[in-house]
């Protein structure tokens, strides 16, 4: 009995409305590090302003090892990087990674940036009524370099939030090419979900998703080469799925080959 069903991806995107999220833009703004200083620049109605502010550099991993919003989006940079054999042929690709925060009054912290910038190379903040979304980049050979092999040794020390380390165990290494022609919907057995308990680390990671599906319904990372056996046995499936109910994959086309896990809101 299959424990996922096939849905139609254009129904489901209506029904959320995805298109939203890229509307009603108050403000954006770009900021690097240069001399030791935050440049920042601010769009506003056409507009461009330069401002500068001080740089505070933190320790990178005590920043990765404190932000689950930071480990997932560098898990999909780790998943993606470690299937990248000649590094150097890749040396001037632009890496962009999404963090969403809540908007509270339309600036992002001094501290905020100074940990996002100690870890990216730049950052590109789009300003929306209810949330921030924050583009992070890896640009530089260099930052890649460093934050690859940091992370692979904070992942070793199983120093990241349980969630990650166990995606990070089943992750598959290769060349992803995200297609997404179709989508399923995990619909796993109730009584294989009832008994599982989660320990408080875990929870801080449902905390996380449930903050990221107050700010735009739906959530999604990388889960990139599961088949239907991968996805049956999995506990890590079984642990989110005791909390969100709708869980969905996008797919290459037959045989199943998941690409992308998506995580939507209920509907009340």
């Amino acid at each position: 009995m299959k424990i996922f069903s096939k849905i139609d991806r254009q129904a489901l995107n209506d029904q959320y409305d995805v298109a939203s999220m890229h509307q009603d833009t108050i403000k954006q703004e770009v900021h690097s590090v240069r001399d030791n200083k935050i440049v920042t620049r601010t769009i506003v109605d056409g507009d461009i302003e330069f401002t500068e502010s001080v740089f505070d550099p933190k320790v990178i991993a005590d920043v990765i090892v404190e932000n689950i919003n930071i480990q997932l989006s560098l898990y999909q940079f780790y998943v993606y990087y470690s299937g990248v054999e000649n590094k150097e042929a890749h040396k001037k690709e632009k890496l962009v990674y999404e963090l969403r925060y809540p908007n509270e009054g339309s600036k992002v912290s001094n501290e905020l940036l100074s940990s996002l910038l100690s870890v990216f190379d730049s950052l590109n903040v789009v300003y929306k009524k209810n949330m921030m979304i924050i583009a992070a980049m890896l640009s530089d050979i260099d930052t890649k370099i460093k934050i690859y092999d940091l992370y692979k040794k904070l992942y070793e020390k199983s120093l990241l939030n349980p969630f990650i380390v166990a995606f990070t165990n089943e992750m598959k290494v290769g060349e992803m090419e995200i297609m997404g022609s179709a989508v399923f919907q995990y619909e796993p057995f109730l009584d294989d979900i009832d008994p599982i308990i989660l320990n408080q680390k875990e929870i801080m990671f449902i905390d996380y998703i449930e903050q990221q599906l107050n700010l735009s319904d739906y959530f999604m990372f990388y889960c990139y080469g599961w088949n239907e056996d991968d996805v049956a046995a999995s506990v890590l499936l079984k642990k989110l799925a005791k909390y969100f109910k709708r869980i969905f994959f996008t797919s290459k086309p037959d045989p199943f080959s998941s690409e992308l896990l998506m995580i939507y809101a209920e509907r009340k």
